[in-house]
């Protein structure tokens, strides 16, 4: 993985844990389900296509996987905003 996969990896990690963290349920799920259905979704594209499954994946995997961690990615400052956002209301 290159280091940029790397790091929107992490990006979303922190920002998954931070919305758990502050109860914000919701929205941590539907980053979950959004990248779990994108991964879904392309497994079923290889799956009926008729090329074998091989030259797919050694000529598309690297792509593939990364639209999936940058469309993640992307959400993950406006979760830890989120999460900022309800933890600065709930000090006092």
């Amino acid at each position: 993985m290159s280091e940029l996969g790397r790091l929107l990896s992490l990006n979303v990690t922190i920002a998954l844990f931070g919305v758990d963290g502050w109860r914000l349920w919701l929205a941590g799920l539907f980053v979950a389900l959004w990248s779990a259905l994108s991964f879904i979704a392309l497994v079923l594209v290889y799956f009926v296509s008729t090329s074998p499954i091989d030259w797919h994946l050694g000529t598309s995997a690297d792509r593939v996987v990364f639209s999936i961690a940058l469309g993640a990615g992307t959400v993950a400052p406006v979760l830890a905003a989120l999460a900022w956002e309800t933890r600065t209301r709930s000090l006092p």
